[in-house]
């Protein structure tokens, strides 16, 4: 969380962090999902440029993030602006990180490929509402740590 918050201040509104905390006994919902996802500064902005921008980038492109490794290796220093080389200007990001049986209810399981942990398709309660809301995932990233 530390890091989370060192990065809002260093990045100021080019981020925005929202946090769930699953304690036990309570459980966080479809409902509850989709008020973040849709949250007003979202409504407000209807931004939406960031994973367009960098569709063929395996950072910035939900298809290909499916295939890539769950424990991606760390990068080397780049530029603020262009992290990753594709130019695009971000991404809208869920990250999804707990146990393996939380990860899997909210965000759906990784898979096995080639002796690595890989992120694999969304599921679980973001693939229901992919399914039922298909516009309001579209230009979200789903990270399964």
């Amino acid at each position: 969380m530390r890091q989370l918050w060192e990065m809002k201040r260093r990045y100021g509104d080019r981020l925005r962090v929202r946090c769930f905390v699953d304690e036990e006994g309570s459980f966080i919902t479809e409902k509850d999902v989709r008020a973040a996802l849709q949250g007003p500064e979202r409504l407000a902005s209807g931004n939406g440029e960031g994973v367009a921008a960098g569709a063929g980038c395996p950072y910035h492109s939900a298809k290909l993030l499916e295939g890539l490794s769950a424990d991606p290796a760390p990068r080397a220093a780049e530029s603020d602006s262009d992290r990753c080389g594709c130019g695009s200007r971000g991404a809208d990001l869920v990250v999804v990180s707990g146990p393996d049986g939380f990860v899997t209810a909210l965000a759906g399981s990784k898979k096995w490929e080639g002796g690595e942990e890989r992120q694999g398709p969304v599921g679980g309660v973001l693939g229901r509402i992919r399914s039922r809301y298909p516009s309001l995932l579209r230009e979200w990233l789903v990270l399964k740590l």
